[in-house]
């Protein structure tokens, strides 16, 4: 007996369901209701990359907070970023990734590729 089809006895790991597909959000509503520049969702609070440290550091360049959500800040997310986030790692500095964030907050359209790319999940 396993979850492989081609057992003796077949038990399949989980089930697939029909799910009706769901309107795309209207994105530039959302983007007419931004008032932050970024989130950060984290569950792990306590690493030796320090990365909490990288966010306050951040936060000098942005010169205002960062929502945080999950198990770290207590805000808890319903999306799951697919290409919809910014990976640290793509920058050199802190500062750079600070102007990167100002640049798509002046900038629509850029901004709406990454809502665009963004799965809502109920």
């Amino acid at each position: 007996m396993t979850y492989r089809l081609d057992s003796t006895i077949p038990i399949p790991y989980g089930q697939v369901l029909h799910r009706p597909v769901r309107e795309q959000p209207d994105l530039k509503q959302i983007l007419v209701k931004k008032t932050k520049l970024i989130a950060w969702v984290v569950s792990n609070c306590v690493t030796e990359s320090q990365r909490r440290k990288y966010v306050q550091l951040l936060q000098t360049h942005l010169r205002e907070p960062v929502d945080i959500y999950g198990g770290c800040g207590g805000n808890y997310s319903h999306c799951y970023p697919k290409k919809s986030f910014l990976d640290t790692n793509d920058f050199t500095t802190t500062k750079e990734l600070a102007e990167y964030i100002h640049c798509l907050d002046r900038n629509d359209t850029a901004y709406l590729e990454y809502l665009s790319n963004k799965v809502y999940i109920r």
